[in-house]
């Protein structure tokens, strides 16, 4: 799929390709209740664009849909949801890539399957029993209401993938930093929630690398500057001032506010405090459960060092940050904590295809028995939980949020 020097070259296959359109069609289905309206509110958004009376701060999703509106002569909602399958399809496709090296030869002919299963990861609700939540609280890696978010996951998992195999190969020609860059700027257009905390991630591995003397090199540090913070820097600024600057002569919906440090004010909205810590672990079961029993394989892993500081940024950003005034309740910070879990579980699974040993050998003490059963045991929790935030999202009248 990616024709490019700094990748293998993948094997897809036909049944690849079928699963890959199996996995958007269900997402789209979902989509289509629109159980929060940002759907419908989003095509509004695309016609207002296509008007020229409004743009939003980021707007890719939104062209796109202009787009295949002028192609197909669908309704800008219906064009969107087009938009959507694409986008699924595509991140299917990337997370065969990123994965199919990684894992053992017997295990590449159901990766197809495994790779659907990511795509309906969902917190493990521990505490349904008692506020009867699927969704408030918790770090959800998969949601079907949000399009901006879905049309970021393929984007902002090719570029997960292109900056670590950058850093791990250290192929810096000038066509891969423009590509970088590029890539960094259309993710940051298309929703900033990514390079939010990818940035910040970044930039405190390179302090702590310099810290410890392994600094990286001085082509690491070009790369980083130009092909991250520079795009980074500029459009998210923009975006910023744009969102909660002072409000000039014409005032639109984009204008929110204020940014405020509140720690839990939000997550207090729905759950109680209490409920935090069980909240936080139902959503990265998984993930962790690889972080202690594969330590040594996850600390060597640039990928995995990369992700797992990622989402200790975005989950700060999404209990602590607030938009005070113009929308508290839309949680605008939460979208990186899924963005980032959903690159957290990927590289995970990676981690845990490397680290285990299929054969009877490995498996001959209570470790390796437990490194093995642990993860996947909690991987299946996350998939049936996923099913019935799916089967909720699918039927609307048993949402359960």
């Amino acid at each position: 799929m990616l024709n490019l020097p700094l990748f293998p070259k993948p094997r897809i296959r036909v049944h690849h390709i079928f699963v890959g359109f199996l996995t958007a069609l269900l997402f789209v289905l979902a989509a289509k209740q629109d159980v929060f309206r940002d759907h419908f509110q989003h095509a509004n958004f695309a016609e207002l664009l296509a008007q020229k009376v409004e743009s939003p701060p980021h707007f890719i999703y939104h062209l796109l849909v202009i787009l295949v509106n002028s192609v197909t002569s669908f309704s800008f909602l219906n064009s969107g949801f087009v938009v959507i399958g694409l986008s699924v399809f595509f991140t299917f496709l990337f997370l065969m890539d990123y994965l199919q090296f990684s894992a053992p030869t017997n295990y590449r002919a159901p990766l197809a399957v495994l790779c659907l299963a990511l795509f309906f990861l969902h917190p493990i609700p521990l505490l349904f029993w008692r506020d009867k939540h699927l969704y408030y609280g918790y770090m959800a890696p998969n949601i079907f209401h949000n399009p901006t978010v879905i049309l970021l996951k393929p984007l902002a998992l090719l570029h997960f993938m292109m900056f670590t195999r950058l850093i791990d190969t250290s192929n810096y020609k000038l066509r891969n930093l423009i590509l970088l860059g590029l890539i960094t700027s259309v993710s940051i257009l298309t929703k900033p929630s990514y390079m939010m905390t990818l940035l910040p991630a970044t930039v405190l591995i390179w302090l702590y690398s310099t810290l410890r003397d392994k600094k990286f090199s001085k082509q690491t540090t070009q790369l980083i500057a130009l092909g991250l913070f520079l795009p980074t820097v500029a459009l998210i600024g923009w975006q910023f001032f744009r969102t909660f600057g002072p409000q000039g002569a014409e005032v639109t919906r984009w204008n929110k506010g204020k940014l405020a440090f509140s720690p839990l004010e939000l997550f207090r909205y729905y759950s109680s405090t209490i409920s935090f810590v069980p909240k936080v672990l139902g959503s990265l079961a998984f993930p962790l459960s690889v972080v202690v029993f594969h330590f040594k394989a996850a600390k060597r892993s640039f990928d995995f060092q990369l992700a797992f500081v990622n989402m200790l940024v975005a989950a700060i950003f999404n209990y602590c940050l607030v938009d005070k005034g113009g929308c508290f309740l839309c949680g605008d910070f939460g979208w990186s904590s899924q963005i980032a879990l959903f690159l957290f579980n990927c590289v995970s699974l990676k981690i845990f295809f490397q680290s285990i040993d299929f054969s009877t050998d490995g498996f001959t003490n209570t470790r390796s028995k437990l490194a093995t059963a642990v993860p996947m045991a909690l991987f299946t929790l996350h998939v049936i939980s996923g099913v019935f935030w799916y089967s909720s999202n699918l039927f609307p009248a048993h949402f359960t949020p």
